[in-house]
């Protein structure tokens, strides 16, 4: 539901997938996503670099690990842009405005999104930082391969082609995803 009690189209198509339930929760949550100020329990001190700095356009679309991630999907499943926010990403794949037919779109992005949340978690909370963003990309693929295990067999076989397609790297690019 929208704020205002209206039905969102777009969720609707979002819990018909096969997602694990916890990132269906997480998508859905997506836009009330509160950003915290962290407290060193030890030190005393506060981790400022959230705290008003970052939205969830930046973090998921526009940092520049997400930006270089999604470049690479959009190479390498031949769109003609790369989504800029959630929104964005909605309308390019038509999502609300009828039955989805490819439930590839919706892993796409829940890998995608889920693999920059984990690693941000894992920068912010546990000081982990990475020396590439292949890293990120490797965690998109092992999601992707772990959940069309939830698939039926013939989306299972367009989800290891979209896996294939996203590994593949088009002539003159520099190979972001593995």
């Amino acid at each position: 539901m929208k704020n205002s009690g209206e039905i969102d189209l777009r969720m609707i198509e979002l819990w018909k997938t096969k997602l694990p339930l916890k990132i269906r929760i997480f998508y859905a949550c997506f836009g009330t996503i509160e950003y915290k100020l962290v407290i060193n329990s030890k030190s005393g001190r506060a981790t400022v670099s959230i705290v008003g700095l970052e939205t969830r356009n930046h973090l998921f679309f526009n940092c520049h690990i997400a930006q270089v991630i999604w470049v690479g999907v959009r190479i390498s499943i031949r769109w003609s842009e790369r989504p800029t926010l959630i929104q964005h990403f909605e309308d390019m794949m038509g999502i609300g405005l009828g039955p989805i037919r490819d439930s590839s779109i919706f892993f796409i992005l829940a890998s995608v999104v889920w693999s920059l949340w984990k690693t941000r978690n894992g920068w912010v909370f546990n000081n982990q930082l990475i020396k590439s963003p292949k890293v990120v990309a490797l965690k998109i693929m092992g999601f992707m391969s772990q959940w069309k295990k939830l698939l039926k067999l013939e989306e299972m076989l367009k989800m290891e082609d979209t896996i294939k397609k996203l590994q593949r790297r088009p002539a003159g690019v520099v190979n972001l995803i593995v």
